[in-house]
């Protein structure tokens, strides 16, 4: 993950108007060469992928704005910054129990989920009454052409009073916390199926004692010094290194977990933790998917909620939430036909989000299937 830090928000104006037909618009200019793509000035906010595409893959956001009757428009840039294009395979796209309507939205966003954090609620893409989809724009097909940017759109039902900021949650990058929320042109969407707003639930648990032993954590160890380099799957850049531990089980062992960042948001409500996965062996080896899953936690779906985080100081340990359909606010399982393998010295890079106390400024990281990882500063 070549951003893996508190993003700065900057003002900046939507890119989504009406051109008075009725029918939504993105306002695009022609389509940047690679070199201009590099660098474009982003209005809100940036992050590179981690999960599935490495570094190569940037998702911008670009705008959030109220269009009116009770919607909010969430403006995305999607960038190939690459030497190759890119098949997205649908990872920005969500689940739909209409297995017709999530196969039409495989080239869209309809992934991406606002949270108000205030309220304890996520907000899935709007969709149409007609067929289920989602209120979203469609790319032309699944590939991303090589140093190209494209713009896309959903849209979402509005929070009741006057809400300031949200948190963008996408599939996969780590969360856009306290992204503004700015008034734009007037989008006259078409009939909609009812809003699907989603209560959030928390996994705490009380640990049966607390450590009192300093050395009782010691396989993992936050002073290590950072990894030998090599390539990465991620990025060409070095990333911070907070603290590593080795696997533990057949599955992992050969394999180095690290966590390279926490931050709050603005609220400090929920704290984003970034860690990744490397091989520092010599041979290839396959994504831990199975070891880092939170078997028996009771989440719908197959997802990396596996790393817990634990504050000893309160003998708490904590889990990703879920939503109300017991789905984790975490990254989701590798889709098939993605390459997880891991050549020696590559890794990957996720994220994992949690409702701490704000009282809390120190856990360890507890990667299922790796040794516990001790000392790690919560940024507020």
């Amino acid at each position: 993950m070549a951003l893996l830090c508190v993003l700065s928000l900057t003002a900046g104006c939507g890119l989504v108007g009406d051109d008075g037909t009725g029918e939504d618009e993105v306002s695009a200019s022609e389509d940047p060469s690679p070199s201009e793509v590099a660098s474009v000035e982003l209005p809100v906010a940036s992050t590179t992928t981690s999960t599935t595409a490495g570094s190569d893959l940037e998702i911008q956001v670009r705008a959030l704005e109220k269009v009116g009757n009770g919607k909010l428009r969430l403006t995305l840039g999607v960038a190939n910054h690459g030497d190759e294009d890119m098949r997205l395979f649908g990872r920005l796209g969500g689940e739909n129990d209409n297995k017709r309507a999530q196969a039409a939205d495989a080239y869209t966003a309809s992934g991406v989920t606002l949270l108000d954090i205030a309220r304890d609620e996520q907000y899935l893409s709007l969709t149409t009454a007609a067929d289920d989809t989602c209120l979203c724009s469609h790319l032309d097909d699944d590939v991303l052409k090589a140093g190209s940017m494209e713009q896309m759109w959903v849209v979402f039902p509005a929070p009741e009073g006057d809400v300031e900021a949200l948190t963008v949650l996408t599939p996969v990058t780590e969360p856009f916390f306290d992204v503004p929320v700015t008034t734009g042109e007037r989008y006259e969407a078409p009939e909609t199926a009812e809003p699907r707003v989603l209560s959030l639930e928390y996994h705490e648990e009380d640990l049966a004692e607390p450590s009192q032993d300093p050395e009782a954590e010691e396989e993992g160890h936050s002073d290590w010094p950072p990894l030998p380099g090599g390539s990465s799957t991620d990025s060409d850049q070095d990333r911070k290194v907070l603290g590593s531990s080795e696997g533990t089980s057949d599955e992992t062992r050969g394999l180095v977990t690290e966590v390279n960042e926490s931050w709050r948001d603005s609220s400090g409500r929920y704290t984003a933790l970034a860690w990744s996965v490397r091989n520092e062996g010599t041979g290839v080896w396959r994504m831990p998917i199975n070891a880092l899953r939170a078997h028996g936690q009771g989440y719908a779906v197959p997802a990396l909620a596996g790393v817990a985080l634990t504050d000893t100081a309160s003998s708490k340990r904590y889990l990703p939430p879920m939503n109300e359909a017991k789905q984790c606010l975490c990254p989701r399982d590798l889709y098939h036909g993605v390459d997880t393998r891991l050549e020696p010295g590559a890794s990957r890079t996720f994220w994992s989000l949690y409702a701490l106390p704000p009282q809390t400024r120190k856990v360890t990281v507890e990667p299922a299937g790796f040794a516990p990882i001790t000392d790690i500063p919560v940024d507020g």
